[in-house]
C-alpha cells in the first residue's frame, strides 16, 4: 500500500490515502592589498571531528527544496545519546559515496515497517561501499517534540546501527510536507538530492537501485 513517490506526486498520494497521518493529539510544537607581503600559511587547529568538507557543501544561496537535483542544505541535529550534535557535512560526508537520510515519526506504522529493512538492505549491505545512513527521529509517538528517551528507544527497538539523530526544531520539515512519513532522501557524494521517496516500499527496490547507481558510478 505504501509505495515510494516523487514529491511532485505527493498531493495525489494523500488523496489516495497512501500517506501516513499524524495522531489526533499532535502538538504544534575581502580586499586585495597588492603591496602586502604574503602571510605564512595558518595551520588548521580545528579538531578533526569538527572539520567539514567546505569545498563540497552547497553554496549558502542554494535553493532550499526537497526535489531531485536540489542541493541538500547544511543541517546539524543532536545525537539521540546526548553526546553532541551531528553535522550532515561533517568529516564522514567527505568519506561517503552516498547518504540515505531516513526521517521517521514514532507514531508512523510505515516507518516501523521500513526501519529494519533499511538497516538490513542499506545500512549493513552498503556500509563497506561507503554509504552513510542517517536516521532522523522527528516526532514522539504522541506527535510531540522528539526527546532522547524515545529516540534511543527507536534505535534499540529496530537494532539500528545508523547515525541516530532527532529533530526538535523541525529543521527537516521541508522534507516531510503535510507530515509525509516516512520520508527518505538519497543524496549523492556532491550533496545533491538524487531521489526523494515517501512511504514504505516493500523490498526497498527503488532505494536500493538509487544507491547502487550512485555507488557504481564511483567504481565502488
Amino acid at each position: 500500500m505504501f509505495q515510494p513517490m516523487k514529491l511532485s506526486f505527493l498531493i495525489a498520494a494523500f488523496a489516495l490515502g497512501g500517506a501516513c497521518a499524524p495522531p489526533a493529539n499532535q502538538n504544534a510544537d575581502a580586499g586585495n592589498d597588492s603591496g602586502a607581503q604574503d602571510a605564512p600559511p595558518v595551520e588548521d587547529t580545528t579538531p578533526a571531528d569538527t572539520q567539514t568538507c567546505t569545498g563540497t557543501q552547497p553554496a549558502e544561496n542554494s535553493p532550499w527544496c526537497a526535489m531531485t537535483g536540489c542541493p541538500f542544505r547544511p543541517v546539524t541535529l543532536p545525537l539521540c545519546d546526548g553526546t553532541g550534535d551531528y553535522s550532515f557535512y561533517g568529516p564522514d560526508f567527505c568519506q561517503s559515496t552516498a547518504t540515505v537520510m531516513v526521517i521517521s515519526a514514532g507514531w508512523c506504522v510505515p516507518c516501523q515497517m521500513e526501519a529494519p529493512m533499511i538497516e538490513s538492505l542499506i545500512t549493513q549491505a552498503y556500509r563497506d561501499r561507503g554509504v552513510r545512513v542517517i536516521t532522523v527521529y522527528a516526532q514522539n509517538p504522541d506527535g510531540s517534540t522528539p526527546d532522547d528517551t524515545n529516540c534511543t528507544g527507536w534505535k534499540t527497538r529496530f537494532h539500528l546501527s545508523s547515525n541516530m539523530t532527532r529533530d526538535p526544531n523541525g529543521l527537516t520539515q521541508v522534507y516531510t510536507p503535510m507530515n509525509a512519513f516516512p520520508s527518505n532522501l538519497v543524496i549523492d557524494q556532491n550533496g545533491n538530492i538524487y531521489d526523494v521517496l515517501y512511504g514504505s516500499e516493500r523490498g526497498l527496490t527503488t532505494m536500493v537501485s538509487d544507491v547502487e547507481a550512485i555507488v557504481a558510478a564511483q567504481g565502488r
